[in-house]
């Protein structure tokens, strides 16, 4: 940022010149490590939204039933997204507001079990007051507002 100021894109080294051998090489590494990496951050994911919804381990039958509208949902965000730093800002907003208002309330949820109506009430409101707070974070960081 220091170097760029405000002309800096989300993806830094597009900043540099095509002819940089140091920025040529910097996209090599960075390619690299979504090549290699994007694999095992996959598998994360498709492993948390498969306990989620009970399967618990893959499915032995036909799993690319389950996997591919996954692997696709993934490209699809990833096509739609070209700035970075608008990525992350998304990603931070809803992830911020997931972890601060409604997870611990819905784990709370969890724990409660059909007692005490009143604070299922109340949890619930925290954890629908942390999606309008993650919804705002994006509407603002698209500019909408």
């Amino acid at each position: 940022f220091l170097t760029f100021g405000q002309a800096t894109q989300g993806n830094v080294l597009l900043n540099y010149s095509t002819s940089d051998c140091l920025a040529a090489a910097a996209r090599v590494a960075v390619g690299l490590s979504t090549l290699f990496g994007y694999p095992m951050q996959f598998a994360g994911f498709r492993d948390g939204l498969l306990e989620v919804f009970g399967e618990g381990d893959l499915p032995t039958g036909k799993p690319h039933t389950k996997i591919c509208p996954l692997l696709a949902f993934a490209v699809c965000i990833a096509c739609v997204f070209r700035d970075l730093g608008q990525f992350q800002a998304i990603e931070g907003a809803l992830l911020a507001a997931f972890l601060i208002y409604a997870a611990p309330p819905l784990m709370a949820l969890k724990l409660l079990k059909g007692r005490k109506p009143w604070a299922r009430v109340r949890l619930l409101s925290v954890a629908v007051l942390g999606a309008c707070i993650g919804g705002i974070g994006c509407v603002v960081t698209f500019g909408w507002l």
